[in-house]
């Protein structure tokens, strides 16, 4: 764009607001994409930039949300089932050292696998371990959820 026609444009959005002043409206109303079209340019550009990044935050915003339920359930029956072994089977140990009575009441299977090679000591705690044991777990349960189906 060339020097003449901006300036023409900018004199052209001092007479509008001037205009508007006479009027007695406001000044800023008259500053709109229509007047000057250089702003209208920016204001478009600001326009979608602002919408995609709402769009951006919706996305996120849902699939954080989805992720969340990913093992919910799984997790919900598995923290059942150790409440019930810690109340019950395992009672009379100590918190400490009921742990290898408590997988072993979850799931005899996944404590076979995982655990009994080599038991947990008293106060033991093994993340890989009992990470492998879960995923165990879930897998089992993931079965044991599928076989109704099959069998219709």
């Amino acid at each position: 764009m060339s020097r003449k026609f901006m300036t023409q444009d900018l004199t052209d959005a001092v007479e509008a607001l001037s205009v508007r002043a006479l009027a007695g409206q406001r000044a800023d109303a008259a500053v709109t994409p229509s007047v000057l079209p250089c702003s209208r340019l920016r204001w478009v550009v600001r326009n979608m930039i602002g919408r995609a990044t709402i769009w951006v935050f919706v996305a996120i915003a849902v699939f954080v949300s989805a992720k969340g339920n990913r093992h919910s359930r799984v997790d919900r029956v598995w923290r059942m089932q150790k409440k019930r072994c810690e109340e019950n089977e395992c009672r009379e140990f100590n918190s400490m050292t009921n742990m290898n009575c408590v997988h072993q009441c979850i799931s005899s299977t996944c404590f076979d696998k995982i655990y009994a090679a080599e038991p947990l000591e008293d106060g033991e705690v093994d993340d890989y371990r009992f990470n492998k044991y879960l995923i165990c777990i879930r897998d089992d349960y993931r079965e044991r959820m599928r076989k109704p189906k099959d069998e219709l």
